[in-house]
């Protein structure tokens, strides 16, 4: 199992929370209030890892907090953020197996768009997954 610790910053206020990864350019979410946000942010960036992972592309370098600090074109949003958080990823990058119960016209109708998209039907479901969970 492989970890990651992305720095996020999170602006905002009460009622409009925004959390972005300085690290992972235009992986962000938010909330309505604080912990929302933070329980999106860690679901969205894991999404944002998985689809990496699953494109073959590399993690980008991750930076420390006090780098991220120390970043120039990033003064601005350190400075109006609220809050700085390391939040933990674990991506094993490993398919597993499993068996699922799905209507059969839906399964049929899944199984069409996936061969339209030149997709598996797995890779369809995964990629529907990963945009229900970063909708949230």
């Amino acid at each position: 199992m492989i970890e990651y610790h992305a720095v996020a910053l999170i602006l905002g206020e009460p009622g409009s929370y925004v959390v972005v990864f300085p690290d992972f350019p235009g992986a962000g979410t938010g909330g309505d209030t604080l912990q929302e946000a933070m329980e999106r942010a860690a679901d969205h960036l894991a999404v944002h890892v998985e689809g990496r992972i699953e494109a073959g592309l590399d993690m980008p370098a991750l930076r420390s907090v006090d780098e991220i600090k120390a970043d120039t074109d990033l003064a601005e949003e350190v400075g109006d953020a609220k809050a700085i958080a390391l939040i933990p990823i674990e991506a094993s990058g490993k398919s597993l197996r499993v068996n699922i119960t799905v209507d059969e016209g839906l399964l049929v109708r899944i199984d069409k768009a996936a061969a339209r998209l030149g997709e598996s039907r797995s890779g369809f479901l995964a990629t529907a997954a990963r945009s229900r969970i970063a909708a949230l």
